[in-house]
């Protein structure tokens, strides 16, 4: 009975450590010029996740958002969980000034090739250098998924390297000023 309480209590721990999990994101800065910005958004590792919501926002008096597409690393993870039972669905929700994005997949993320989700392209109406408060990356929700379709929240944690490097993180909600 000894050792049975010893296997409860280290499966305790396991437990405990998956309900911590956070997944590694980061804005990283592509080109920019006096017309233009292009950043991505990248998965750095941590835990992995089989949805998320996310919103980027601009500041509209300096910045408008032109186009957001796949990074490599998201068609490449596409590819392999086609192949793997795991087709998935990903929205985008585009307008100025904001950029809603939506991830499901059947199968956990992971980096394939490449490790960027999305690249964002940014039309720059002033010639000034971007700053930490004109772009904001913000997870509403991320999630693991099991075969149950029960969802234990992942906390994100976002590094961004435009304007200079900012770490912020709370466990419900995970926002950077870029």
């Amino acid at each position: 009975s000894l050792a049975l309480a010893m296997i409860m209590s280290a499966a305790l721990t396991v437990i405990g450590f998956a309900a911590d999990a956070k997944a590694n994101f980061s804005i990283t800065p592509v080109s920019e010029t006096d017309k233009q910005l292009i950043f991505s958004v990248d998965y750095n590792g941590g835990s992995s996740f089989s949805c998320f919501d996310l919103e980027i926002s601009v500041n509209t008096d300096k910045l408008e958002i032109e186009k957001c597409e796949s990074g490599k690393g998201m068609q490449s993870f596409t590819e392999y969980a086609s192949s793997n039972g795991g087709a998935f669905p990903m929205s985008n929700i585009l307008s100025k000034g904001q950029l809603k994005a939506s991830f499901v997949s059947l199968v956990n993320y992971k980096n394939v090739s490449g490790k960027d989700l999305f690249v964002v392209t940014l039309k720059k109406l002033k010639s000034d250098k971007v700053q930490k408060s004109d772009v904001k990356l913000e997870f509403t929700s991320c999630g693991i998924s099991d075969e149950n379709v029960n969802i234990t929240n992942v906390a994100t944690v976002i590094t961004s390297g435009l304007g200079g490097s900012v770490q912020l993180q709370t466990n419900d909600k995970t926002s950077a000023a870029a």
